[in-house]
């Protein structure tokens, strides 16, 4: 997780329209150089598996 930094936002906060969730729980994995959502997480998953989909997010980007 150290190559994230967790930013906690709920339903009624002003967000940019790409970045408005279908669902809650919802992540986003914004690549802080373009701003964009390089990877989304979508509902309630158990901590491992959400931990295993960032991991993958991270060999996705090629990002040690």
């Amino acid at each position: 997780m150290k190559s994230y930094v967790p930013v906690i936002v709920d339903k009624h906060s002003a967000l940019p329209e790409q970045f408005k969730p279908p669902m809650i729980p919802f992540t986003f994995v914004v690549d802080p150089g373009s701003g964009e959502a390089t990877w989304e997480v979508v509902g309630a998953v158990p901590f491992s598996d959400y931990v295993q989909d960032l991991d993958d997010e991270l060999e996705f980007r090629h990002i040690k």
